[in-house]
């Protein structure tokens, strides 16, 4: 994200959950900006029934 590559983040998050659904990402470790994308991401990919 720092590199401009919004895009290429929000995928590599959504296979990131899509491997783990229950990935969280630490709040107080995280920047905001990856947080927002991560929380992109989350709303992108299906939950598991």
């Amino acid at each position: 994200m720092a590199l401009g590559q919004t895009d290429a983040a929000l995928e590599s998050l959504e296979r990131a959950l899509i491997a783990d659904p229950d990935l969280e990402l630490d709040p107080a470790l995280t920047s905001p900006k990856v947080l927002a994308v991560f929380r992109a991401a989350r709303g992108r990919v299906p939950q598991p029934r």
